[in-house]
Order: structure tokens, then C-alpha cells, then sequence
């Protein structure tokens, strides 16, 4: 009976893409493969699309980097509209970066022509810096219907940058050291003393070349004045405000879900759980092709 129950149901749902977003650090590459879990266990595993596929074993994944090129070759106007996105002013990613999300999303939008009811995409256009300028450039119909920004406190996404297990990273030299040192200890700024030291510490060993030494931890610590203001790249930063409202315009329903608890990811999950399953009984935005 509740099979069936659930198949009435799912007949009669609208066909939702949802975007997780979010800053560096937020928490969205843990959270996406549990939400995708989380999801099929309520809508059916046939029901839900997640990608990337992290959460499933490789010989259990359907989204493979075939199915990238068959859609690249089968919509050559988005092939188009992706080149003229990397050559908007200013120019923030090659035209192979923008072409992936362009076919993400479109392959997104294809899985749910068929029996996929919820398509959830982690690092998908907003994973981008962009601005203002390139909104226009993102074609209607791959939007998604529903973008869940995850935020957190500043200190606790800089904690969580200095911390986290990521190989790459940007290193910094010269005056760009101290100057970077003194910006991450503006956005710490409400962390103890003793903690905040240690954080300088790791944030020197991980991101200055060379390290920042013991005495130019004091010396950030004493310095209560001359921090440095928000670099003059201000604007290219992910989720920018402006760039959330001109999706809105377009009709993508935006939700923030704080992520600054230190009790676990699953009230979280359970969150954006519970906004998705909101949202599918609203009109999704765009239309699989």
C-alpha cells in the first residue's frame, strides 16, 4: 500500500533541479553525497539524479563522461552560449570549465525527462566567481529550479579553510604574506587569543612561503589597526549577492542554510532535506531537452 502510495505521489511532483552553492569551505562536498542518500531513501533510487556521483560505487553510476560528450555534440547552441560566457568581461574561467557546467547541467535537465524526479547538482554554475556581467550569459532553460546556498560564520569558514585536507592551494609571497595574514585575522577576530594564534600558525605553515614566523604572528596580533580592507576583487567571489538576485529575477528560488553548527552535518541534511521536498510541489524552473 505504500508503494503505492508513493508512486501516486511521485506522479503528481513537479521535476526539480537543485544547485548547492556555496563559499569555499561551507561544507557543500560533504554534505552533497549524504543529501543525495538522504533523498533516495525518501523518493525511490531511480527517482533521484545526483552529480557528481560520489555517494554511489563507480559500477553503480549512470552520469559518465560519455554522457558529457553524446549531450556537448547533440546542442551545439549551448557549445556556443558557453564560448560567449568565457569571453564575458571579466573573464573568470576557460571556455572547458564554463562548458562543463554548461553540460552538467544540461545533462541534469536531461535525466529528469525521463524517471528522475529531483537532480541534485553540487558545484554547478555558482561554483564560479561570478559577477553581475555573466549572469545574462547562463541560457534559461539549464537554470536550475531551486539554488541552496549553504553559509556559516566567517571565522568558522576560515577556520575550516586553514583546516580542511585540500593539496592545493594558492601559496602566498612577499607582502601578499603579512597582508593575507592580517585579512585572515580580521575574519577570526572573534576567536580567543591562544586559538587564534594557533590558527595564524597553521594558516602561515599552509598558504605563506615561506612560513610565517613566531614573531609575525605577534606582530598581526598586536596590530589593531592598518588591516587591510577586502581586496579590490571583491566582486569575484562565489554566490556574489548581485548574481543571486539576477537568477531570482529569472525565476531560481534561492534558500540559505546556515552550516556553522559544530554539532554535526546531519540537522543540516536534514534541512535542505526538507526545503527540497518543499519546493518539488512548486513549478521547477527551465525544461529538460
Amino acid at each position: 500500500m505504500r508503494g503505492i502510495f508513493v508512486t501516486a505521489h511521485l506522479s503528481t511532483t513537479p521535476k526539480l533541479l537543485v544547485e548547492l552553492a556555496g563559499a569555499s569551505g561551507v561544507g557543500k562536498t560533504t554534505a552533497a553525497p549524504i543529501l543525495a542518500r538522504r533523498l533516495r531513501e525518501i523518493l525511490g533510487m531511480e527517482n533521484v539524479a545526483a552529480l557528481p556521483e560520489k555517494d554511489l560505487p563507480r559500477r553503480q553510476r549512470r552520469w559518465r563522461h560519455m554522457q558529457r560528450r553524446l549531450w556537448i555534440l547533440s546542442h551545439p547552441a549551448d557549445v556556443l552560449a558557453a564560448w560567449r560566457a568565457s569571453r564575458a568581461r571579466p573573464v573568470i574561467a576557460r571556455f572547458s570549465v564554463w562548458l562543463d557546467l554548461f553540460s552538467t547541467h544540461g545533462i541534469a535537465w536531461r535525466a529528469l525527462g525521463g524517471e528522475v524526479r529531483t537532480a541534485l547538482i553540487d558545484q554547478g554554475f555558482l561554483r564560479l566567481s561570478m559577477t553581475p556581467a555573466h549572469a545574462p550569459f547562463l541560457p534559461g532553460h539549464l537554470l536550475p529550479g531551486l539554488v541552496i546556498q549553504l553559509v556559516a560564520d566567517p571565522a568558522v569558514l576560515e577556520v575550516r579553510r586553514i583546516t580542511r585536507d585540500k593539496v592545493r592551494h594558492k601559496l602566498y609571497e612577499g607582502p601578499q604574506r603579512l597582508a593575507n595574514a592580517r585579512r585572515s585575522r580580521q575574519l577570526m577576530s572573534t576567536l580567543p587569543e591562544a586559538e587564534l594564534r594557533a590558527m595564524l600558525g597553521q594558516f602561515g605553515g599552509k598558504f605563506c612561503n615561506p612560513p610565517l614566523s613566531s614573531e609575525e604572528i605577534g606582530q598581526i596580533l598586536r596590530s589593531s589597526a592598518g588591516i587591510p580592507d577586502a581586496p579590490a576583487t571583491q566582486g569575484f567571489i562565489r554566490c556574489h549577492p548581485a548574481v543571486l538576485a539576477a537568477l531570482q529575477a529569472r525565476g531560481v528560488r534561492v534558500v540559505q542554510v546556515d552550516n556553522s553548527r559544530q554539532d554535526g552535518i546531519e540537522p543540516v541534511i536534514e534541512q535542505c532535506l526538507q526545503i527540497i521536498l518543499a519546493h518539488s510541489h512548486a513549478p521547477a524552473q527551465g525544461a529538460p531537452s
